[in-house]
């Protein structure tokens, strides 16, 4: 089996053992193609990776670079004269396929999903002379950080309504490292410090949320923030009497017609829209494109 980790620093293993590719353009090339589900032609390829070449330059580079793949991970590379794929269909295990398909799971599934996030996709990967593969870059990185954030915000309040505020707790310094200088994520670690009756770390985070947000935003803490610290010092804040967990969404009734076909792919979008609709100055939300794309599909899905 070949297992990618991309979300940190990337980490390959083939059959048990490290695979180390020491050319960055030949890693980020792999890396791009576990990634993105499809074939690419060597034409795009060679232009993503090699653009300050001439086109010739450019397309014996990709030769090359897809040669000292093959030798190192073998067939999970599939290329013909015209295209480049990662094979889908041999054994394989991809954590951003994992952290994916949590966001559909049991609490377990996604706590444990959670605890693949290492840090930013493809972290410390800088490819020279790759302007557009840097873009690419840029978004799949805040891509899969909305994704990590949408499941651990969403374990965090299972855990609040679940009494679980050891497993709450771990949430939340994984939500606080994912994104420090959210306020939301500071008062999620704030509020399970305290439940777990660590008052002094609770309130020794308050204050070194005030210092991030006045020396990275030049802002002073939300009332509501204010609110949980002046709570926590008030020995106000109590562990709440565990209930029950929610169903997952899946076994929830609701009167959504029955798809004839499977909904694959489209993640990025499904969680676009489901960010959209949680924003508080949201109240509709309209999609628009041509005829026959999937835009019903896609708010059915969404629904779903």
């Amino acid at each position: 089996m070949f297992k990618l980790a991309l979300l940190g620093q990337p980490q390959l293993e083939l059959d048990g053992e490290p695979v180390d590719i020491r050319s960055r353009k030949g890693l980020a090339l792999l890396c791009y193609l576990a990634a993105g589900q499809r074939a690419y032609s060597r034409s795009w390829l060679a232009g993503l990776f090699w653009a300050e070449k001439s086109e010739a330059q450019a397309r014996r580079n990709l030769r090359v670079a897809l040669t000292h793949l093959r030798r190192a991970v073998g067939d999970y590379v599939d290329a013909d004269r015209t295209s480049v794929a990662f094979a889908w269909r041999r054994d394989h295990w991809l954590d951003i396929a994992q952290l994916r398909a949590a966001l559909h799971q049991t609490p377990e599934a996604a706590r444990a999903a959670a605890a693949l996030v290492r840090g930013p996709f493809l972290q410390d990967l800088p490819v020279p002379d790759a302007p557009a593969f840097e873009i690419w870059l840029l978004g799949e990185r805040e891509h899969y950080r909305t994704l990590a954030r949408e499941l651990l915000l969403s374990l965090l309040e299972h855990d609040l309504a679940a009494g679980q505020h050891a497993e709450g707790l771990e949430a939340a310094r994984r939500l606080v490292a994912l994104d420090p200088w959210q306020e939301d994520a500071q008062r999620w670690l704030i509020r399970f410090l305290a439940l777990n009756g660590q008052q002094a770390a609770a309130l020794s985070q308050f204050e070194r949320c005030r210092q991030i947000l006045a020396e990275e935003l030049g802002v002073a803490p939300a009332a509501e923030t204010v609110a949980l610290a002046e709570a926590v010092r008030a020995g106000e804040l109590r562990p709440a009497a565990p209930v029950p967990p929610a169903a997952p969404l899946r076994e929830r009734p609701h009167n959504l017609p029955v798809p004839a076909t499977s909904f694959v792919g489209r993640e990025r979008e499904l969680s676009q829209v489901r960010h959209l609709l949680g924003e508080e100055s949201c109240r509709l939300l309209t999609l628009l494109g041509p005829g026959g794309v999937g835009k019903s599909r896609l708010a059915l899905e969404t629904a779903r």
